[in-house]
């Protein structure tokens, strides 16, 4: 069965875990596994707040120079705690990604729910993600602040 142009599914593995994440093993594929799954696409797979992007969120090293209009491309070099290893995919870590969308003034309601998820479901401590954010900047700690502090009310 395909599943894009050049990629196919056999049909004994249709039943496997993951079918919904083709698209995320497509770009990873696209990229040649260089791209990270990042940003609230990242929230969203870890099914964490209430983000809901309308493209695909990837993060490239700063030589990466391919492009393509259904991607928006974030460039980092990222550690290796920070990503995750998924099927066929690599993805960062809820930390990471609530820190990265923090620091790209993602809407603060989206902040505060991936934020209160992750406490809540033991995915992330409050020192993490404090931690997380003041190694990407004073915006990423100001939002993931305000989180913490809505969480607290």
């Amino acid at each position: 069965m395909s599943v894009d142009r050049g990629i196919y599914r056999f049909r004994e593995f249709s039943d496997l875990p993951g079918e919904g994440d083709d698209h995320l093993v497509r770009w990873s594929l696209w990229s040649k596994g260089r791209a990270v799954v990042s940003h609230t696409t990242a929230l969203a797979v870890h099914d964490l707040g209430t983000a809901n992007p309308d493209q695909i969120h990837l993060t490239v090293p700063r030589n990466f120079r391919q492009k393509d209009a259904a991607v928006i491309l974030h460039q980092a070099e990222l550690d290796s705690e920070e990503v995750e290893q998924r099927g066929g995919y690599r993805i960062t870590t809820p930390v990471r990604a609530i820190s990265e969308c923090a620091a790209a003034s993602t809407d603060q309601d989206v902040l505060d729910s991936a934020v209160a998820e992750a406490l809540e479901q033991g995915m992330a401590t409050r020192r993490q993600l404090l931690y997380a954010a003041q190694r990407l900047g004073p915006r990423a700690e100001l939002g993931v602040e305000r989180a913490l502090r809505t969480g607290d009310s």
